[in-house]
């Protein structure tokens, strides 16, 4: 590898300086036996998991930016992540889901060899919905333009003393509670809440403080509907309980992340329907709140089983062979807005 980055680099001055003195440093950015300088230039990692911090390497990657990173003029590549999150419809998900427990909730469940395990069928169903979704899906499921979190890994931020703080430390991301509002845009059932995320990739200015304007190489990598698919797929939270819709709704979601010791999260989440006068009003099958528990070490990887296109023709072709089928494009506001971190 070594050997084809140095043909990559034109300047002999460079190759000598940066590739011909390579030392490999063997432990995790929290381990002790690694000793902390705040001398490196530069940061690289890819540090992100499903539903953006499961597995829970950002944290790490956090750890090592406070542990080594140069306080004035150190990069770090990522800089940025953005979380987006929208209400969703899909009736064939959810009838496939319904189809795993059928078993458990048949007459044939009364007599499994003299054993009667129905009992155990309200258990099954709820395990499965209980199952986060790992697919890729097409835009126009989703019932509601998303909401979005935005998380610097970079930035500083003043306090009222003068004094400099980072924005965002490893030990924020042990709990994470995001809540956000939607309007409706057609009638519809949700049948759950989607989730992708981005990551940025740009320069901050060199006297280390945070940047205030975008640089003029900015980019993004997107896992958002309707976009080239990546190996993160989305991520779907099903309700075992959907809740019916109308045009122009106005909804809220309360999400928590809470951290476990498996390099994962445990996830609840809540939608409501308001109403005009802003008293929440619960509209389910069950009058209810629409709720759920999911736990992200558990998904459902659905695109292994049944592969939806890949949104460029080589990714469709890689899923469904020669055959034909759709590609669509992105729909533009499903990417990052380059201006909301100005």
């Amino acid at each position: 590898v070594v050997k084809v980055i140095k043909g990559r680099v034109e300047s002999d001055a460079v190759r000598r300086a940066v590739l011909e003195d390579l030392k490999g440093i063997h432990g995790g950015a929290e381990g002790s036996s690694i000793v902390d300088s705040r001398a490196i230039d530069v940061l690289v990692s890819e540090p992100m998991g499903t539903m953006l911090f499961n597995e829970r390497m950002i944290e790490s990657f956090l750890i090592a930016r406070d542990r080594f990173l140069k306080p004035k003029g150190g990069q770090m590549f990522p800089r940025a992540a953005r979380l987006h999150c929208a209400p969703f419809e899909d009736f064939t998900l959810r009838a496939e889901i319904l189809d795993k427990a059928t078993f458990w909730c048949s007459d044939e469940s009364k007599d499994f060899y003299g054993i009667d395990v129905s009992v155990l069928g309200p258990e099954a169903t709820k395990t499965y919905f209980a199952q986060p979704v790992v697919d890729a899906f097409d835009p126009n499921m989703l019932l509601a333009d998303p909401a979005t979190f935005e998380f610097d890994f970079l930035g500083d931020e003043v306090n009222k003393n003068g004094e400099t703080k980072r924005r965002l430390n490893a030990e924020h991301l042990e709990r994470l509670f995001l809540r956000a509002d939607f309007v409706s845009k057609r009638d519809g059932v949700a049948h759950g809440l989607a989730w992708w995320f981005d990551v940025e990739f740009d320069v901050r200015n060199p006297i280390g403080s945070c940047s205030t304007r975008n640089g003029q190489n900015r980019r993004f990598l997107t896992t958002a509907p309707g976009a080239p698919t990546t190996h993160w797929f989305q991520i779907r939270l099903p309700f075992a309980d959907p809740m019916k819709i109308n045009r122009n709704a106005l909804l809220e979601t309360e999400t928590e992340m809470i951290a476990s010791a498996n390099q994962s999260y445990a996830v609840t989440a809540v939608l409501k329907r308001r109403d005009s006068d802003g008293k929440s009003k619960n509209v389910s099958t069950t009058e209810k709140a629409v709720s759920g528990t999911w736990n992200l070490k558990d998904p459902y990887y659905r695109q292994l089983h049944y592969p939806q296109p890949g949104y460029t023709e080589a990714q469709t072709k890689r899923w469904y062979g020669d055959e034909a089928a759709e590609v669509r494009g992105a729909d533009a506001r499903f990417f990052a807005d380059a201006e909301r971190s100005k």
